[in-house]
């Protein structure tokens, strides 16, 4: 016999110095004791409020006990840690043939969907020269076949990061130099 219905959020990202605080519940028609366990520890109380501060695998119970009956429900909460958006972009790059620094790439190492990527290099009349939906394709300082001149060059990366709706935007300056 059920007792009573179970209300919780089962997956949830926290970032480093973060903390989130979240309220699990029971609904029931009749009144009765009721005990969580966390990973072994013990709260006697009608609602659970955790303030989740590290990532982990979190196991949950909670028995509720009265007059009709005693019933217990499990479940699992997987606070993921949020990855930190690391990236570099070079501000210069030199495609002479010498094998050297020949390609502008903007190395990300984590923090971002790969397959939510899009870099675009405009010139200096605000015109599209190069685009790339992969994170590993760099550009080589040609428009077509030929090779663009010295100067300044405008990019654009726009990704997304897993977990999180919003795409971001990031924009600077790269110098080719030959």
């Amino acid at each position: 016999m059920t007792c009573f219905s179970l209300f919780s959020q089962q997956t949830l990202k926290i970032c480093p110095g973060e903390s989130e605080t979240v309220t699990y519940w029971t609904e029931t028609t009749t009144p009765g004791d009721i005990v969580w366990s966390v990973n072994g520890t013990n709260y006697y109380t009608d609602q659970l409020v955790m303030n989740w501060t590290q990532p982990g695998t979190y196991n949950i119970s909670v028995t509720q006990t009265n007059v009709i009956c005693e019933d217990i429900k499990y479940f699992t909460v997987l606070i993921n840690s949020c990855d930190d958006l690391i990236y570099y972009v070079p501000n210069s790059f030199t495609p002479d043939d010498d094998s050297f620094n020949n390609i502008f790439q903007p190395i990300f190492t984590e923090g971002f969907d790969q397959f939510d990527f899009h870099l675009t290099i405009f010139n200096r009349w605000g015109e599209t020269i190069f685009e790339s939906y992969d994170a590993s394709k760099g550009w080589n300082g040609y428009y077509g076949e030929k090779k663009c001149q010295d100067g300044v060059y405008t990019w654009k990366i726009e990704f997304s990061r897993p977990g999180i709706d919003d795409r971001e935007v990031i924009v600077g300056h790269v110098f080719l130099i030959k």
